[in-house]
């Protein structure tokens, strides 16, 4: 999949216009229960940060050290903007940054990931990961009688 340039006029690998969904508030009120819902397991410990922000923290065995590497997700998402960020930290050091954004006019999903290095990806196993991440977040919304039918590949 070639990159392409978002909104912000910047790399991203960005969804086809998605005329088939009627409703961004619907997109958007799914967002954070995605979020939850990936974080939720007995390893995991959510701290709620606000409605639309929470940190998930687990403890990891490292094989051949008595440490455990601390891995904390800190998942936010604003409605207005349609823009979410997940930070994830390895013992403290943030090690890559996700964003992804829905547009409006017309409905499409952009997303692109920063690593620690500064380096932005927008291809490559990211590519799945974040198709993964929309096709929950229409499935949570059209769960939620929102949306009716379904959608195939997102991104082109």
């Amino acid at each position: 999949m070639p990159d392409q340039k978002g909104s912000d006029g910047q790399l991203c690998i960005k969804s086809v216009a998605v005329d088939t969904i009627p409703d961004y508030d619907a997109l958007a009120a799914a967002v954070m229960p995605v979020f939850k819902e990936q974080d939720t397991n007995d390893q995991t410990t959510i701290t709620e940060v606000s409605e639309n922000e929470y940190t998930a923290k687990t403890e990891n065995e490292v094989p051949g050290q008595e440490a455990k590497a601390v891995v904390e997700l800190r998942k936010k998402f604003d409605k207005g903007t349609g823009e979410a960020i997940v930070e994830m930290k390895v013992n403290g050091n943030v090690v890559r940054t996700n964003y992804m954004k829905i547009t409006k006019d017309p409905i499409t999903f952009e997303s692109w990931l920063i690593q620690d290095d500064g380096t932005r990806i927008t291809g490559g196993f990211f590519t799945r990961e974040a198709s993964l991440l929309v096709n929950s977040i229409i499935k949570q919304a059209e769960y939620d009688g929102s949306l009716l039918g379904s959608l195939g590949g997102m991104f082109s």
